[in-house]
């Protein structure tokens, strides 16, 4: 293994489990009250990786993106929001920094917020309906 691929050891404190599921996630919006604003643009990713702490995203940056490689998202607060069961389950988070990058698309870790004991519950909830999804049940 080449040394900058090594990333030492993983210092999770929880469990990450593989997947393929779909969020999209806003850039938090202080002058907005609430976490999700419906008017605002989302951009769409593919969730890699999940746990109760947080989970592994690739997307492509939009457009409108500024500086357009993606970077701008680094380290900022967001919101997540995922469709579960007919509604949405929406969780605040930060990106960490991109660390990979395939031609357009980025990959970055994303760390939630605390989350309460019934959001932990909800984001096992989501990682379960991917399962029986993939199981064809």
């Amino acid at each position: 293994m080449k040394p900058d691929n090594y990333r030492g050891p993983d210092k999770r404190r929880f469990f990450r489990a593989e997947c393929r599921l779909n969020t999209e996630f806003q850039i938090l919006d202080p002058a907005f009250d609430g976490i999700w604003d419906p008017l605002r643009r989302a951009v769409s990713a593919d969730v890699l990786d999940l746990s109760v702490a947080g989970m592994k995203i690739r997307f492509i940056p939009p457009s409108w993106a500024d500086p357009a490689d993606g970077t701008g998202f680094e380290w900022m607060e967001c919101a997540f929001r995922f469709m579960m069961k007919g509604s949405y389950l929406v969780l605040p988070g930060h990106m960490l920094r991109i660390y990979e990058r395939y031609g357009n698309t980025c990959v970055t870790g994303v760390e939630f917020a605390p989350l309460p004991p019934d959001e932990q519950f909800r984001i096992v909830e989501l990682f379960a309906e991917f399962r029986r999804r993939l199981a064809g049940n």
